[in-house]
């Protein structure tokens, strides 16, 4: 009778372990479109363009106190282009303008705000 318990008991945990198990038959989930998606952000708050520099046909930046050209790295994010009066960086694959009227126009909003 003992031995018919323990293996009823055993039975029963196995079973339970083989219900939790995931169904075999099914798609993975990053198939289905089921497994989480980890939204990569960049902290723009990292980057800080100071200045656009146009030096004979040349196009230079100043972020975050470095003199930079295309192709350089700083922050660990690589300057793809520069611009006007903006700057393209590419980080983590991923693009990143950084632009000097940004802080123009964000504290005029701000200004408009407040009165």
């Amino acid at each position: 009778m003992r031995s018919l318990i323990i293996g009823f008991l055993l039975f029963t945990a196995c079973s339970a372990f083989v219900a939790q198990a995931a169904d075999p038959t099914q798609p993975p989930g990053w198939l289905s479109g089921n497994a989480p998606v980890k939204k990569q952000t960049i902290d723009r708050s990292q980057f800080n363009l100071q200045q656009v520099l146009n030096r004979s046909g040349k196009r230079l930046a100043v972020i975050n106190n470095q003199l930079v050209k295309t192709g350089d790295k700083v922050a660990g994010a690589k300057v793809v282009a520069i611009k006007a009066d903006s700057v393209v960086l590419n980080i983590s694959q991923k693009r990143l303008t950084l632009s000097l009227l940004n802080r123009t126009k964000v504290s005029v909003s701000r200004s408009d705000n407040r009165n």
